[in-house]
């Protein structure tokens, strides 16, 4: 609660992750800045099926991949991606979607 108020759905940014509480979980995405690989954190097992979607600035999809329940953490291979500003979005038919913003610096 913030001022009598629930918390508002926000991000905490350690230094080098991003993390997102959504669909129940907590989601942690490090490292972040990054050359393109990366790993996300579930931090429990994964309840839900996931569908990770990186865009770039343009909103062009530069790689899709399924996230499974069960898993814990993920490791998301990316190096094909150039330097610069690109967005991964967590999504959920049932849920709706989160997401982060990720630097890659080649």
């Amino acid at each position: 609660m913030i001022g009598g108020r629930p918390k508002p759905f926000g991000c905490t940014l350690p230094s080098t992750a991003i993390e997102i509480s959504d669909f129940g979980q907590t989601f942690t995405l490090f490292p972040n800045p990054n050359k393109g690989d990366f790993q996300l954190d579930f931090g429990d097992l994964l309840k839900i099926d996931l569908k990770l979607t990186i865009l770039d600035e343009m909103g062009r999809v530069m790689q899709e991949e399924s996230l499974k329940p069960g898993l814990i953490k993920a490791e998301i291979h990316s190096s094909h991606l150039a330097s610069g500003i690109y967005f991964v979005t967590i999504s959920s038919t049932e849920k709706g979607n989160s997401v982060f913003k990720m630097l890659v610096k080649q």
